[in-house]
């Protein structure tokens, strides 16, 4: 599966996820973000979980490529 290269495929992609991918994902997230207090987490990290849970919901590749990333999270 190719990696999203728009806003608009990453919200489709999200919306079509596995259940069970997307529960872990965000037990994975809340963790992250309640260790070691809730909202203690600095905005890079959370950012960093964030797209590693994007990863494990298999929306984007190990490795995914650099417009992909660009186009789809809106980064400049």
């Amino acid at each position: 599966m190719k990696n999203p290269t728009s806003k608009d495929e990453l919200l489709q992609r999200l919306q079509e996820t596995d259940s069970d991918l997307a529960k872990k994902a965000l037990c994975r997230i809340f963790s992250h973000f309640s260790n070691p207090a809730f909202g203690a987490l600095p905005k890079r990290e959370l950012e960093i979980v964030m797209f590693q849970a994007l990863q494990d919901m298999k929306i984007f590749d190990e490795t995914p490529d650099l417009y992909s990333l660009l186009s789809s999270l809106r980064i400049t």
